[in-house]
């Protein structure tokens, strides 16, 4: 996978892509992590981080996914949009 630049939004948030997911996806880090204080200026060794994880997309990829929706169904929700992924700490 390319590297490239992370910049993420005020809700500490970007889209990017990965090989499993047929849209891009939503990376947001929690506003409770020490990394959200440079937010709009990451260091580039939280970037490499990151971008670690992105590339290792298919251990955790499917597992989150399946997971998440089963949190869904647990709750009798009805309404599914794979729109956007979070992934949280």
């Amino acid at each position: 996978m390319n590297e490239f630049k992370i910049v993420l939004d005020e809700n500490f948030g970007t889209y990017v892509t990965i090989p499993e997911a047929s849209r891009k996806v939503w990376l947001e880090v929690s506003d409770d992590l020490e990394i959200s204080e440079f937010a709009m200026n990451l260091p580039n060794s939280y970037e490499s981080k990151i971008h670690e994880l992105l590339e290792k997309s298919e251990v955790w990829f499917h597992k989150s996914r399946r997971e998440s929706l089963s949190r869904v169904w647990r709750k009798n929700t009805f309404r599914i949009t794979w729109n956007t992924f979070v992934i949280r700490r």
